[in-house]
């Protein structure tokens, strides 16, 4: 078992769905609707990201789901019923890239480079280029999993 190195109960406010980055450096956490991250070895806040209306509608949904970090560290998602939000970590101010969604979304996976973002809902699958964010292919619903195969 390991050592303690930092407790959220000794920071403001209310931390939910966390996530830590691939390298093991930041731990990104909603606090309420506002995103959060750490750098893990100081315990130190790091500035905030850029946000938008759209992103804040993401974040303070209801049905919040998740927090992840794209394999190769450089992106943040964060993921809810109405739709996703991504940031480029390395763009402190630039606006993520938002999408929202008719039918909710179940299940989502980068592709192991972080190049690319799979989604899939009710109604459809999509695969994202990231590099560009736009979608690169639909089809109807492909089932209730999805991931990439390296």
């Amino acid at each position: 078992m390991g050592s303690r190195h930092w407790s959220a109960a000794a920071r403001p406010g209310h931390l939910q769905r966390s996530a830590v980055s691939p390298d093991g450096q930041q731990l990104a956490a909603l606090d309420g609707s506002a995103l959060r991250r750490w750098d893990l070895a100081t315990a130190h806040e790091l500035p905030g990201l850029p946000t938008s209306p759209e992103a804040q509608a993401i974040l303070s949904s209801d049905y919040f789901v998740q927090l992840a970090f794209a394999p190769d560290g450089t992106r943040l998602l964060a993921n809810s019923a109405v739709g996703l939000a991504i940031w480029e970590l390395a763009d402190q101010a630039g606006a993520p890239l938002v999408e929202f969604f008719s039918n909710p979304l179940r299940q989502l996976a980068f592709s192991p480079d972080g190049s690319a973002l799979v989604t899939a809902g009710r109604a459809d699958t999509q695969l994202w280029d990231l590099a560009v964010g736009d979608v690169r292919w639909r089809q109807q619903a492909l089932g209730p999993a999805v991931y990439f195969d390296s």
